[in-house]
């Protein structure tokens, strides 16, 4: 590896940003966050071990180390989704969703999702869960398929763009925190979604995996 490329890349870059923007985070907006001075704590402690061990690490001198040092962001981005849920209401204490239901029923004189239901059937269901599901292993298999081709730039490329969405999006979970449709407005659907193979997968994957 060159010397130039050997520290910071812009991946690593929004990868220590989103460390040190959680603990300021946390930091600042902590009413009602249980423990909150362990996450500042161990986010910064993480950010200040990355920076030493971009630095320090001879990264090239096996495969394991080369991997690691191409595959950490992805490795931690289940992690730190996870985490949302113990912080998420620290800014605003709770959920916004009456802000955005409340608007579109002004706008529209609906709620769309409620007023869409009557357009469900299993099969609309099925192509639809597919492709939610299809989120979890696109990223993936894109990655591995370039890292296993040697493209590493084009690796790096994709690494930067899904890892700068993915910490926008957990941002925007906090600094406007929702439950989502299927909790707010629950009370309101008449019928669940039912589908068939993927979709039961789907929920099942929602209900033990997903943050509230």
């Amino acid at each position: 590896m060159a010397s130039s490329d050997r520290y910071f890349r812009p991946e690593d870059t929004v990868f220590l940003a989103y460390l040190v923007g959680i603990s300021v985070f946390v930091t600042l907006f902590h009413k009602g966050v249980d423990q909150w001075w362990i996450f500042a704590l161990t986010h910064s402690l993480a950010a200040g071990l990355l920076v030493l061990a971009l630095r320090q690490v001879p990264w090239e001198k096996n495969g394991a180390l080369r991997f690691l040092r191409y595959w950490y962001i992805p490795l931690f981005l289940i992690l730190f989704y996870e985490q949302i849920d113990s912080f998420i209401l620290g800014m605003h204490g709770r959920y916004l969703d009456h802000l955005i239901a409340d608007f579109e029923f002004g706008l529209l004189g609906v709620h769309p999702s409620v007023w869409m239901e009557r357009f469900a059937n299993p099969v609309l269901t099925e192509v639809m869960k597919i492709a939610y599901n299809s989120y979890y292993w696109t990223g993936p298999l894109v990655g591995i398929s370039l890292y296993r081709a040697k493209e590493i730039l084009a690796f790096r490329r994709m690494l930067f763009s899904v890892s700068l969405a993915f910490f926008l999006s957990y941002l925007g979970f906090i600094l406007f925190s929702v439950e989502g449709p299927r909790f707010y407005l629950g009370h309101l659907y008449k019928e669940p979604l039912d589908g068939y193979l993927v979709t039961a997968l789907q929920d099942f994957i929602m209900e033990h995996g997903d943050i509230h």
